[in-house]
């Protein structure tokens, strides 16, 4: 079965070894989408060649019937495109690591540094600018296309292109659906067959309720993990924020498996999601100055400098598999993205429920009406409809209302090259809690200078 028209779905950000081999094997795998075209669109010259080497390589393998295009043009990617895809990286990642490294001297430790804090504020002031000029860009080139983002930080881009441009799209992260499928794996239960419902922000999602045949999967899930020794230094995941490993006894009770959101849990009555290196930074009481999150936590400081690590071999990879030298990648996020099934709800009419961030409007009462918050959305060929989950949790709407009033002044601090802004996106972080205000000016500063050559619009 085709579709009625193939469609062509552009990918901004397309020489990503993050998500491009996950995008490539789930839609060249949905047989639905034949016909279709899709376009790899790139400022880096050399790794584009060599991904949609790659990209080719794993069509003409498969035998599926899509075309393969590319371009370091994005007005041609974007020309006549019905869906775009978005996962560039702001600024790059030696800037990232520079800013999370400029705030550990001041005592502010990031696990992640992507989603909020100075990291956070940094990747949105480098990448809100970018996308904002994207969907002004379709505007013009495809003004009925949809957007799909997945770029970082989520929450504050998908608000940037939402209040900026009348181009319908949102923002998609796969953290829940490995966290509920971490449910499962503990539980030694189906994944699939667990019912929940979640609401909140981006990195900051929070299950309120979960259950199996019947079960109530949070309390369970909690008990399980509260009752483990791990006395035997087995490491029960490979993810990036979950692997604990227990050297000896003595520290089995202090290093169970995800303290920090078991704890939230038992405060606040909902679980936190996608695990404990994101969900720690919005509520710093956990990693505060001068604690010892390795040692209490098993979090450490060096996030981006083992993904740096980590991409080279990856890199490695797709060169020899693009030269038919070596097996396709598996994406991290493989089949759990779910760009294509998205695209074939809308094309067939055939409605589904994505988690997604969108802006709130009501979905959440509690919750401020203009925020970007990820939960339930039913995908159909009308477009984007969240879903009316009521209210969260009083403390956990506290949190996502305070996340929200960061992540505005930080939209509007990046669209205007506003340095006042940003500070004050920065001072009422609760990262920054424990610095004298003139701290915070002063690291704020030193960040931006780090960054002059992708920020102009602060230093023009």
């Amino acid at each position: 079965m085709n579709t009625s028209r193939p469609v062509r779905i552009a990918f901004i950000g397309g020489a990503s070894m993050t998500w491009m081999p996950s995008f490539a094997h789930d839609i060249l795998s949905h047989k639905p989408l034949a016909g279709s075209t899709l376009v790899l669109m790139d400022i880096d010259v050399d790794h584009l060649a060599t991904m949609t080497k790659y990209v080719s390589r794993m069509l003409k393998e498969t035998g599926g019937d899509l075309r393969v295009e590319s371009t370091s043009e994005r007005a041609e990617a974007l020309t006549g495109a019905d869906y775009v895809v978005t996962t560039f990286g702001p600024g790059g990642h030696e800037y990232w690591k520079e800013d999370v490294g400029i705030a550990l001297r001041y005592g502010i430790q990031e696990p992640a540094g992507m989603s909020v804090g100075p990291g956070g504020l940094m990747q949105g002031l480098k990448g809100i600018p970018t996308i904002v000029s994207i969907v002004q860009d379709m505007e013009d080139l495809c003004p009925n296309a949809r957007l799909f983002n997945y770029t970082n930080p989520m929450s504050s881009i998908t608000l940037a292109f939402n209040r900026y441009s009348t181009i319908e799209g949102v923002g998609m992260c796969p953290g829940i659906y490995g966290s509920i499928g971490k449910f499962g794996r503990i539980l030694d239960i189906p994944a699939q067959d667990i019912t929940y419902i979640a609401g909140g922000v981006n990195h900051m999602n929070w299950v309120m309720d979960a259950s199996y045949n019947g079960r109530d999967v949070l309390a369970e899930y909690r008990d399980r993990l509260a009752a483990e020794s791990w006395e035997t230094g087995e490491v029960r995941s490979k993810g990036d924020w979950d692997a604990t490993v227990v050297k000896d006894k003595s520290d089995a009770v202090r290093t169970s498996w995800e303290p920090i959101c078991r704890t939230l849990y038992e405060l606040f009555g909902a679980w936190p999601v996608p695990g404990d290196g994101h969900t720690s930074e919005f509520v710093p009481y956990f990693i505060g100055k001068g604690r010892d999150i390795e040692k209490r936590y098993r979090l450490s400081h060096d996030y981006i400098e083992r993904r740096i690590e980590k991409r080279k071999g990856i890199w490695d990879k797709i060169e020899a598999a693009s030269e038919g030298a070596g097996e396709f990648v598996r994406g991290d996020y493989e089949s759990r993205e779910w760009v294509e099934l998205m695209i074939h709800a809308i094309e067939f009419n055939e409605p589904r429920v994505v988690y997604l961030n969108v802006i709130n409007e009501g979905a959440i009462p509690n919750v401020l009406p203009d925020a970007c918050v990820e939960l339930p959305v039913v995908v159909d060929s009308h477009g984007f409809h969240p879903v009316q989950i009521g209210d969260l949790p009083p403390g956990p709407a506290a949190i996502t209302n305070l996340a929200y009033a960061v992540q505005d002044l930080t939209v509007e601090a990046a669209v205007n090259g506003d340095r006042q802004l940003a500070l004050q996106a920065l001072a009422l972080d609760p990262l920054t809690f424990t610095l004298e205000l003139e701290e915070t000016e002063s690291l704020l500063d030193e960040m931006l200078e780090a960054s002059r050559p992708v920020l102009p619009r602060f230093f023009d």
